[in-house]
């Protein structure tokens, strides 16, 4: 397992309890650091160059963090303590968001709809389910499910858009699609909380085979 760091300035005393495990830093905020990189595209530009850069090279699972984590995954030491070999995708954060094709309610102006056709070449969804803060574990095997040339082109989209890293923040599930036939959704709401619970169903339907328990 091998941990991948996007940069910006921020302290990384927290890395001290994995010297065990292989650490990438990249860092944008040190043109005299070892991994440099251009302070483009937020961690999107960072996890993209690695991957294309080291296609070849991958470890057997990669976790992919921000510089940052702990505001998003507060349990980060024990979720990656508990990351196993059978993982294919998962998701490390809490913050989970439901958002129509404009990026409503979450973040009105995100250009969901727009992305995910130029990223993957085909008609849009209507809903997307998505968690916050791009930081995740994904083996070898789900990224080389995809050629490099795929990774090059989700690059150089991410560049060209005005709000790309954003957008793609949203849309790494659907960049590594696995969909898990043993997990299910338990959620609860209120009346107050009605319509929001309508769109989330409406979404998961939409884009997973996910059991769901209201």
């Amino acid at each position: 397992m091998e941990l991948v760091i996007a940069r910006y300035k921020e302290p990384l005393d927290w890395l001290d309890a994995y010297r065990a495990l292989p650490i990438t830093i990249y860092d944008k905020g040190n043109q005299n650091s070892a991994n440099s990189l251009p302070n483009v595209g937020r961690e999107a530009h960072t996890y993209l160059h690695h991957i294309i850069t080291q296609y070849d090279n991958l470890a057997d699972l990669t976790v992919f963090l921000q510089g940052s984590p702990f505001d998003h995954t507060p349990d980060l030491y024990e979720k990656i303590w508990s990351l196993h070999e059978e993982i294919q995708f998962l998701d490390l954060c809490d913050n989970v968001l439901c958002e129509d094709a404009l990026g409503d309610p979450a973040q009105p102006g995100i250009p969901l709809g727009q992305m995910y056709g130029r990223l993957f070449n085909t008609s849009p969804p209507s809903w997307y389910l998505a968690q916050a803060a791009a930081c995740f574990a994904v083996s070898r095997t789900t990224i080389l499910a995809r050629p490099k040339r795929d990774y090059e082109n989700f690059l150089q989209i991410v560049l060209e858009e005005e709000m790309g890293p954003w957008t793609i923040e949203r849309l790494w599930r659907h960049i590594f699609t696995i969909r898990p036939t043993t997990e299910g959704i338990v959620t609860a709401a209120d009346s107050q909380r009605f319509s929001d619970l309508q769109i989330l169903i409406q979404s998961i339907r939409e884009q997973s085979d996910y059991p769901v328990a209201v």
